[in-house]
């Protein structure tokens, strides 16, 4: 069962970063994400409390099945999209999963899926 995730990246030549942590806490999600411009001055956080059903949410996100992804994504592109993934279910270690330039097939899903429990907008 899901516990937390926290998700990087970064694209090459743009002007921010930003991590995403989403963690369940008893019955509830809770998120946090920062954006950060490149030189590290214009930071945004936003954290709250995901205000959709956090059952749905989780199914959702456990349906990615991010336990049997490879642990890295690898394209040779010297500058391109960098991103990282901890994963973490309850009573497993953390997974760290990484990727430059290739992403798994769910990838755009994924990140809508994360982006909706930021922006409020609801689960697709």
């Amino acid at each position: 069962m899901f516990e937390y995730l926290v998700f990087y990246e970064y694209i090459a030549l743009s002007t921010w970063s930003r991590e995403i942590r989403i963690e369940r806490v008893g019955d509830s999600i809770q998120y946090r994400i920062k954006r950060t411009g490149y030189f590290g001055g214009d930071r945004e956080i936003a954290e709250g409390e995901y205000e959709g059903e956090a059952d749905r949410f989780i199914e959702k996100l456990e349906g990615f099945h991010v336990e049997e992804w490879p642990l890295c994504f690898f394209q040779p592109v010297l500058d391109g999209h960098a991103w990282n993934l901890r994963y973490k279910e309850v009573g497993k270690p953390c997974r760290k999963i990484e990727g430059s330039n290739a992403f798994p097939e769910c990838y755009p899903e994924f990140i809508s899926l994360l982006e909706s429990v930021v922006t409020g907008r609801g689960i697709c």
